[in-house]
């Protein structure tokens, strides 16, 4: 499987981040039982494949009004304002995870990244420093762990 990733990251112009990282992003799914996620259509289609190279996770490209998501992958370069993150959480349930890809990319990325991690609704934050992890979950205290992949 691993080889597989190696060929989709070499095959891209850009290479959106290290195979350490793609390599997470291909186990997450299986390991915390997501089956459905939702990836911008303006997101790298490398990491469209990544993310469902042997899962059996299906990806939506636009956001289905009626339909919570498991996981969620965004791009902070495209991303010009927290608000367009906290309006994800009506789609999300008390286990769904969302993936912050560059939190740190420029000045207005790490803003961002501040305000969601004080948003009353984010309860954990995981800072990989090349990804940033949000949790909504209910019953857990309020905790932000950093972490380096």
């Amino acid at each position: 499987m691993f080889p597989e990733i190696s060929e989709l990251l070499k095959s891209g112009n850009n290479k959106p981040f290290s195979f350490k990282v793609a390599k997470l992003l291909n186990r997450l799914p299986n390991y915390l039982g997501y089956s459905k996620a939702f990836l911008p259509e303006n997101i790298d289609t490398s990491i469209n494949k990544i993310i469902s190279l042997k899962n059996t996770t299906s990806i939506d490209n636009t956001l289905q009004s009626d339909t919570n998501y498991d996981l969620f992958f965004l791009d902070s370069k495209n991303i010009v304002d927290a608000s367009e993150i906290t309006t994800l959480f009506s789609h999300c349930h008390n286990d769904s995870a969302i993936i912050l890809n560059g939190p740190y990319r420029s000045i207005g990325s790490q803003n961002i990244w501040n305000k969601i991690k004080d948003h009353p609704q984010v309860m954990v934050t995981i800072d990989c420093f090349s990804l940033g992890f949000i949790f909504l979950r209910k019953e857990q205290a309020k905790e932000h762990f950093t972490i380096r992949l």
